[in-house]
């Protein structure tokens, strides 16, 4: 058995939902660079008649400028919303404080998140995935439920938590390149 024992604060639950965030959107938006850069230049091609240069690089610039602008408005709405809505139930929960003393334990058969007024139990075959972000473990379960604790990547005890999760359950690590 394993637990950690931590304070969890506004400041650190809005980071991590700002930077998941902006991953997913920025990954979004790289597949539809991709998908609209060959489009773009068929286009081009297609109704100027002509393949020169300049107009497929003015296309693409236009292109890829308004999806730059267009994603950043959704990742800030986005980002937005959620921060909103896990603000409303952490204020349901533990009342209009900035801190919230929660702890996690990993057992044999399942791990629990416990917290003063609350606690969820989770099943190891309930993980889809982990990530270290911010000197934080966060653990996205089926229902897209996110789990996040601080925890330094490098630590022993750290090293114990994923060999477990691993072992036990069906998640698998996410390497963002940040």
């Amino acid at each position: 058995m394993i637990k950690i024992e931590y304070i969890m604060t506004k400041n650190m639950v809005e980071n991590v939902l700002k930077k998941n965030v902006s991953l997913y959107t920025n990954k979004i938006l790289l597949i539809f660079i991709l998908i609209f850069t060959p489009i773009t230049i068929f286009c081009c091609g297609f109704f100027c008649g002509t393949l020169r240069i300049e107009d497929i690089l003015l296309a693409l610039f236009i292109v890829i400028s308004s999806l730059l602008i267009w994603s950043q408005i959704v990742c800030i709405i986005i980002t937005k919303k959620r921060v909103k809505n896990t603000f409303e139930r952490v204020r349901i929960m533990y009342g209009d404080i900035d801190e919230f003393p929660e702890a996690i334990v990993f057992e044999e058969d399942e791990w629990l998140v416990e917290g003063e007024k609350n606690s969820l139990n989770f099943k190891y075959e309930d993980m889809v995935k982990y990530f270290f972000l911010d000197n934080q473990l966060c653990i996205v379960t089926k229902g897209n439920c996110l789990v996040n604790f601080p925890i330094d990547p490098n630590s022993e005890q750290a090293k114990q938590i994923e060999k477990l999760l691993v072992q036990k359950g069906h998640a698998k690590k996410i390497r963002w390149f940040l």
